[in-house]
């Protein structure tokens, strides 16, 4: 009951029963970046073959040395890395392997933003999406493995992740209420942080990577699809004599997309006043996404802790950052506070990921040197979750309506790109001995700078900016978000002036 009053009033029971479900698939698609560190987990120790017996050494003495190696029994995981003997010189063909699967959200963010599925057929696509998501998944068990197959069962499970991942967000603005749209971002920004914990649980207690593939992903997305697209049809509602309030979020079709957001393009870049806000957009969206991939590659190279202890301290942080962050940007966005979050979380992320470069690494497991080490992958997941919140909620206050679309999607296809190359980026710092986070901390210190030159839209900015806007939406992510900020906005002048807020209950 205090579920149904408080968050979803005025939607029907089916709908809220598949939105769960919806979440849940959202949830057990986080192995799609989870799992880097366990796939391609590398152990520092290992045992050399060096005048006939087998003798612990590190991978940096085998590499050097060109010795015959194995790996001690008391080595939980059992990796890619491990099983292709992708170490020494090898690393490359790793960067390369994952910078081809992360290309594939490039295409499959490019696909659905382009074209919007007929509002009748958007479950049926996301039932074909998934199932062929699970088929990519169950391969690893019935292919005959080598890197061409490894490299394109990756490349298609992060086209199919980011393909659906698109398709969500819009089913969500044009079949679900008003209600579910306020909470959905808060939600599901939760989800895959949450279900990263479950994961590693599951890690720790099944070492084959397979499994993590197939048993922890493939088998619930399955079973959760099937349920999601029998549980629940928009059509059902409209014999209900009150109607379930509809978000009226919709999405350009792809030809007007193109043409609007090339006239938009041309536009902006005259403009000097927004290109200044414009960049702060860019710069924030694209550094700390390219920062938080980098933080699922380095786990190889810390030598405090263990492997399980940091991914698990890691994971606990970004669900909490995740958690905190959203309504952090609420509370500071009513208070006129948003640019101040901006620019001190930036200052403090970047003190810390370029002092990354004098942290000791290679120390013994002290209480300083752990949390050292730590810092630059703590803080930037903590900024990413910070910053994407900020910019949803406050970015439609400083930068007219009409340009958003061309900043979210400019900005999206960026980040996948630069993601893609963040596994090379890697192998090149770690060949020249540089902290990875060196370069986000300076391209944050930037952000910073231009954070504090942002300005404002006056109130009639704005209203012109609404006007704009019409029967237009926003991208599906930010429009959902701009619904739950105006919804609090929205009780606080009813409380102000004293005035009842009254619903409706429409629930069946």
């Amino acid at each position: 009951m205090f579920w149904d009053k408080d968050f979803f009033p005025n939607t029907s029971y089916k709908m809220k029963c598949q939105f769960y479900v919806m979440c849940l698939i959202w949830a057990f698609q986080g192995p799609v970046m989870n799992s880097i560190p366990f796939l391609f987990q590398n152990p520092q120790d290992m045992e050399c073959e060096i005048d006939g017996t087998y003798t612990p050494c590190t991978v940096e003495q085998m590499c050097a040395n060109k010795y015959k190696y194995r790996y001690p029994d008391e080595i939980h995981i059992q990796s890619i890395t491990q099983q292709f003997d992708f170490v020494c010189d090898k690393q490359l063909t790793v960067a390369s392997i994952l910078g081809l699967a992360m290309g594939g959200q490039i295409l499959g963010y490019i696909l659905i933003m382009l074209y919007d599925f007929p509002k009748k057929i958007k479950s049926r696509m996301i039932l074909y999406t998934v199932l062929a998501e699970v088929i990519v998944l169950f391969s690893v068990n019935y292919s005959d493995l080598n890197i061409i197959s490894i490299s394109a069962i990756l490349f298609a499970w992060n086209f199919l992740f980011a393909f659906y991942f698109g398709q969500q967000y819009a089913y969500i603005c044009d079949i679900y209420s008003a209600d579910i749209n306020n909470w959905a971002p808060v939600i599901l920004g939760c989800m895959m942080p949450l279900f990263g914990i479950v994961y590693i649980g599951f890690a720790y207690v099944s070492s084959d990577w397979r499994n993590h593939l197939t048993k922890f992903t493939a088998i619930p997305l399955l079973i959760l699809v099937l349920v999601f697209y029998n549980m629940y049809d928009y059509r059902d509602d409209e014999t209900v004599d009150q109607t379930v309030e509809k978000s009226k979020n919709s999405r350009i079709e792809g030809l007007d997309l193109i043409s609007t957001f090339l006239s938009h393009l041309k536009e902006l870049l005259s403009s000097e006043r927004w290109m200044m806000n414009s960049i702060v957009y860019f710069l924030c969206w694209v550094g700390s996404n390219c920062a938080y991939t980098t933080t699922f590659l380095v786990f190889n190279d810390i030598t405090v802790g263990t492997f399980y202890k940091n991914l698990f301290v890691t994971a606990i942080f970004d669900f909490g950052s995740a958690f905190v962050a959203f309504f952090l940007a609420v509370y500071c966005r009513n208070n006129n506070r948003v640019k101040d979050l901006m620019f001190w979380t930036a200052i403090v992320t970047a003190i810390i990921q370029i002092s990354s470069a004098f942290f000791p690494h290679n120390t013994t497991s002290t209480r300083t040197s752990y949390f050292l080490t730590m810092a630059p992958i703590l803080i930037s997941k903590a900024y990413s979750k910070i910053f994407v919140s900020c910019l949803l909620i406050d970015m439609p206050n400083q930068v007219p309506f009409k340009f958003l679309l061309i900043l979210f999607s400019l900005s999206n296809i960026c980040s996948l790109i630069f993601g893609s190359m963040m596994p090379l980026y890697y192998v090149f710092m770690n060949q020249m001995g540089v902290s990875v986070f060196i370069t986000f901390g300076i391209v944050t210190l930037i952000t910073a700078i231009y954070v504090s030159k942002m300005t404002y839209m006056s109130d009639f900015e704005k209203k012109q900016s609404e006007i704009e806007q019409g029967d237009q939406q926003l991208p599906p992510q930010m429009a959902m978000v701009q619904t739950h900020v105006k919804r609090n906005s929205q009780q606080e002048n009813q409380e102000s002036t004293q005035q009842p807020l009254i619903q409706m209950d429409t629930r069946e």
